[in-house]
């Protein structure tokens, strides 16, 4: 969680996958960005993830409708991230 990018690092949301990009670069090293995915539970992560150039994943966890995050155009939509092993060979 410590290389991610919140709501709490800047006001404006779109200006966040910068922000995670730094992070896990300067402690993983460089970062194939074909591979980048953003994860949120709100039509807004949908656009943050357009406007860093990644890849998004929205959650149906009850915050937005489902069918809000999929209107959003995100890449993938599940119900909620219990499945872990789903997720990740989702993402990859």
């Amino acid at each position: 969680l410590d290389v991610g990018a919140y709501g709490s690092d800047d006001a404006d949301r779109n200006a966040l996958v910068p922000v995670a990009l730094e992070r896990v670069e300067r402690r993983y090293g460089p970062v194939d960005r074909a591979g980048l995915w953003v994860v949120g539970d709100t039509p807004l992560d949908a656009a943050c993830a357009r406007a860093g150039g990644a890849h998004c994943l929205l959650v149906a966890n009850g915050f937005a409708p489902r069918a809000d995050l999929e209107a959003a155009g995100a890449d993938l939509v599940v119900e909620d991230l219990t499945d872990t092993e789903a997720v990740l060979s989702l993402l990859g």
